[in-house]
């Protein structure tokens, strides 16, 4: 998707975004990635369960791209309830290195672009108490607004004519609370807003210190609805204009 604004002055920049893989990836794939001509390809999370071999696939794509890893790819270390490190999530950060952009960031110079990482690894909701140990272990972070922190460092930390555009795995609190929001509860009654407090924090944050984002990238929330129906996967905020995208479509259609 063309971005809305970023240096040089009429410049596009094209990203293609590419949202929970879930296993299903292959060489047709990487050749329909080949085909769009996109500058920068950006992956959102779930590869897989802890799935190595299909990370070092992505991470041998000679497209340039940044990875956000998604709960599922932490899934025995904090997607079961078990808040600890396993080698598989060691080997998934070693083989992607800088190009996994949690909590960290990655500038495309030749582009004036700057992608954001929010919090990887996240499996939605406002709950801290039953992922607190992962994240401490991994990021000394001790907190929703600790992790809010992280972004807000990363975005001032960032160059300052650049287009900056956040990326996460799940997407951040306050977009809506029906079913078919854009993060939305669909498997559970009552509805609700399952985005990321920390997310929203973070952007507020960024917004207050003029920090301006035309493009919030996630996934997680897949597309189908529970029940039937399907999720609203695009939101604009009318104040700021920024761009909310859930690329979870799935199943994928081939």
């Amino acid at each position: 998707m063309p971005l809305p604004r970023g240096p040089p002055a009429g410049c596009k920049v094209t990203l293609a975004v590419v949202g929970d893989v879930h296993s299903q990836w292959d060489a047709d794939d990487e050749a329909a990635l080949d085909s769009l001509g996109a500058d920068v390809a950006v992956f959102v999370g779930d590869f897989g369960e802890e799935d190595v071999q299909m990370i070092r696939r992505i991470a041998a794509l000679r497209h340039p791209k940044a990875v956000m890893l998604g709960n599922h790819d932490a899934w025995w270390g904090i997607g079961r309830g078990s808040c600890g490190s396993t080698p598989a999530i060691a080997a998934q950060l070693a083989a992607l290195g800088g190009e996994h952009i949690g909590y960290s960031s990655k500038r495309f110079p030749g582009l004036g672009l700057t992608l954001l990482g929010a919090r990887p690894f996240s499996k939605g909701g406002k709950q801290w108490s039953d992922v607190a140990d992962f994240y401490a272990e991994h990021y000394g972070v001790g907190g929703h607004r600790d992790s809010a922190l992280r972004l807000l460092d990363r975005a001032l930390a960032a160059e300052e004519g650049d287009c900056k555009v956040v990326v996460a795995h799940n997407g951040p609190a306050g977009l809506g609370g029906r079913r078919h929001s854009i993060c939305g509860v669909d498997w559970t009654e009552p509805e609700a807003d399952f985005g990321d407090p920390d997310l929203q924090e973070g952007l507020d944050m960024m917004c207050c210190q003029g920090v301006h984002t035309p493009l919030v990238l996630f996934g997680h929330m897949h597309s189908q609805l529970s029940g039937g129906g399907d999720r609203n996967m695009v939101e604009v905020d009318p104040r700021s204009g920024t761009v909310y995208l859930n690329a979870a479509a799935v199943p994928r259609i081939r």
